[in-house]
């Protein structure tokens, strides 16, 4: 039943589509979601929907090209916006441990006399070794 429910579901939203839609792949796309909006069984966010179908585009042209979404690119802005505290390095994670891949001359750690290549097994007295930190919040 499912299946069939499916398959008239499909039929159904290929007829709606225009001759002229079925032609031309703008329009196509412009009618699609024109569908979707009308019919769809629930609300639908067409945003999602758009950032969905440009990245199934992009992906199948090569494993290169990738699409970053609005709220990728905010996300990734607020992390670059305001004032930066720390301890003035770069790090890497590898496996379950941290190491310091660059030092800011000016920053603490290098008047505290960390080196690129040391492995911070502690912070504030507590142990991050095999945490499974992240890099991001």
């Amino acid at each position: 039943m499912i299946r069939k429910t499916i398959i008239t579901a499909f039929f159904s939203f290929w007829i709606g589509l225009s001759v002229q839609a079925q032609m031309n792949p703008k329009i196509k796309l412009q009618d699609a979601l024109k569908l979707i909006q009308d019919n769809y069984v629930d609300p639908v966010n067409d945003e999602q929907v758009v950032d969905a179908a440009i990245k199934a585009m992009l992906s199948s042209l090569d494993p290169h090209s990738s699409y970053i979404s609005r709220e990728e690119i905010e996300a990734m802005n607020e992390q670059m916006t305001g004032s930066f505290a720390g301890i003035g390095i770069s790090f890497a994670m590898v496996a379950d441990s941290t190491f310091i891949t660059g030092i800011n001359p000016e920053g603490p750690a290098a008047r505290a006399g960390l080196q690129v290549g040391d492995r911070i097994n502690m912070v504030d007295g507590a142990s991050i070794f095999g945490k499974g930190l992240k890099t991001r919040m």
